[in-house]
């Protein structure tokens, strides 16, 4: 049996994904080698393919051609929220 003292540690690396800003703080002290945090918009952004707030609230884009393509993904929908 391998001592743990021998282990070779390098080349396992541990990195964590957290989707709560709660959990970073706890999990913080936790050794590894980096902490990424995933927010739920970004998450949401790629099969809805457009961020959950420019969808809402497309007025507020400045890109023309931003809003065009909003407006081409809402076509059909009643509500923005319904897309």
């Amino acid at each position: 049996m391998t001592e743990p003292s021998r282990l070779l540690l390098e080349q396992n690396v541990l990195r964590r994904k957290l989707a709560s800003l709660l959990q970073d703080l706890d999990l913080a002290r936790i050794p590894c080698d980096g902490v990424g945090l995933a927010r739920l918009e970004f998450i949401m952004a790629n099969p809805i393919r457009s961020h959950p707030l420019a969808l809402l609230c497309s007025e507020r884009v400045s890109d023309p051609q931003v809003r065009q393509r909003i407006a081409a993904l809402r076509r059909g929908y009643s509500q923005p929220q319904d897309y």
